[in-house]
């Protein structure tokens, strides 16, 4: 049995809309753990990460069609699920016996609207290695599907929804990700963030425990969490520099800093081995997660850059969404400054900001904390996190079925903000952190080799896109 994993295709713009020039192409880290589980067990498999390889919906579907599958499992997470409707429907009209598989984030929450789609034969809810092996050796059978847990199927025009499956409990039995799969010179992420096509992302552990207010991360994890041995992540990082020159990694774990012992366990293998020498490293924190000396160690084993997410200005709101103060914050960024850690800071535009005027203070308080970056996105409730519940009781109903969220421009209005003033406030906050003059000299004078003068002239564009939208808009409102 032949098994396809797809990533679905998209341009840039739809997501990036006028930033699209400096969005970051990823590595499909799911589908890449997924491939590697079922080659361990002998299954011939192929994953077509269409971003990666800059392929559309037609040439996708050629792809899959010369590989001719006999499994087709897609990445369906409500940013793309639009779009995973689609391919499904062109999929099944070029492979009419193909049996389709949603995972992720969007049938983990919505399995029984997924599945009513004529174009999908299975859902996998939750996490997908053991689920999906057992899916196919059920098709091998042509039975047994009730007993997958984390499966939904249809049976004679019926959709059942098995009972949940339990969580990988020894994650290092999972053999590597099959990075050898994917288009391995094709990623980056980002402008000023790492070392442009030699940055590649990986992940130590599953879950978090923040229980934040927007993300679905807790509901689809159900806040446990679970890590590699700091050995198997040492072993990864060193495969990954060994077999394809990589030598700078970005940590996409929610949030990398929750186990200090462990993050000291790690950062002293690293040091053990002299891997900081060679290479360098990013991760996800919170601002109540680490201390001096975790950070003391991190710096040491080579960490050059950590994100964190702040998410609105405002006293009370931080304490409400995120769980800390206003002062852990500024505590927070004072350590990273002494250790000289770059930082880049997230805020979310729209709520839980509750006024316009809220959302002016963004810019002010990034520029007092000074940050190396700032991210800006718009709010947008994505299922699955209590956002999303909170606005579903209300009956605001989400389009995610026919259309693409923008990061940078919304996707539905608020009570206190529209879609029009989330796009304008982002490019009002990113023009006045970005353009400043003290900002801009900064990063001349922090140019030491090639590298540092190529993300400049990146981050120039992305400051020119800045203004020439901008003046757009202004145009446009007159």
């Amino acid at each position: 049995m032949k098994v396809l994993f797809v990533y679905p295709p998209y341009d840039k713009e739809e997501i990036f809309s006028f930033l699209s020039d400096s969005a970051p192409v990823l590595p499909p880290l799911g589908l890449a753990y997924l491939a590697g589980y079922l080659r361990k067990y002998s299954y011939p498999v192929k994953i077509i990460d269409a971003p990666g390889l800059g392929a559309g919906m037609e040439e996708t579907v050629k792809l899959a069609a010369r590989f001719a599958p006999d499994v087709i499992g897609i990445t369906s997470n409500s940013a793309l699920y639009s779009r995973a409707r689609v391919l499904s429907k062109k999929l099944k009209e070029a492979l009419p016996s193909v049996k389709i598989v949603f995972g992720g984030y969007h049938p983990t929450f919505l399995g029984e609207e997924v599945l009513a789609d004529d174009y999908v034969d299975f859902i996998i809810k939750g996490e997908g290695e053991d689920a999906f092996l057992e899916l196919c050796r059920a098709l091998e059978q042509n039975n047994g599907f009730s007993r997958v847990r984390g499966l939904g199927y249809k049976l004679d025009g019926k959709i059942y929804m098995n009972e949940e499956r339990d969580f990988i409990s020894d994650l290092d039995k999972l053999p590597f990700p099959a990075y050898d799969l994917l288009p391995m010179g094709n990623y980056h992420i980002g402008n000023a963030v790492g070392r442009g096509r030699n940055t590649i992302s990986i992940v130590a552990s599953r879950g978090c425990t923040g229980n934040c207010y927007f993300c679905p991360a807790p509901g689809f994890w159900k806040n446990t969490y679970r890590k590699h041995s700091p050995v198997y992540v040492m072993s990864l990082m060193d495969y990954l520099y060994n077999e394809f020159r990589k030598n700078s990694f970005q940590f996409r774990d929610d949030t990398f800093t929750l186990d200090k012992k462990w993050v000291m366990d790690l950062c002293n293998l690293m040091l053990k081995n002299k891997f900081h020498k060679k290479c360098e490293w990013q991760c996800y924190s919170r601002f109540d997660s680490f201390d001096e000396e975790m950070l003391a160690l991190m710096k040491k084993a080579g960490c050059c850059q950590v994100s964190l997410g702040v998410e609105s200005a405002e006293e009370e709101t931080i304490r409400q969404f995120k769980k800390f103060s206003k002062e852990r914050v500024y505590a927070g960024m004072r350590l990273l400054k002494k250790y000289g850690m770059k930082s880049r800071l997230f805020f979310m535009v729209g709520p839980p900001s509750r006024s316009l005027e809220e959302l002016d203070k963004i810019a002010d308080l990034a520029i007092e904390l000074g940050p190396d970056l700032i991210h800006l996105t718009a709010s947008i409730p994505y299922p699955g996190s209590a956002f999303y519940k909170a606005l579903s009781v209300k009956g605001c109903r989400l389009a995610f079925s026919s259309e693409i969220p923008k990061m940078y421009e919304g996707f539905c209005d608020f009570e206190a903000f529209t879609r029009e003033d989330i796009n304008l406030k982002i490019k009002e906050i990113y023009k006045k952190f970005y353009l400043r003059r003290r900002y801009l000299l900064k990063q001349v004078f922090s140019i030491r080799n090639f590298r540092d003068f190529y993300n400049l002239w990146l981050g120039g564009l992305f400051a020119l896109r800045i203004m020439w939208n901008k003046a757009g808009a202004e145009k446009n409102e007159n």
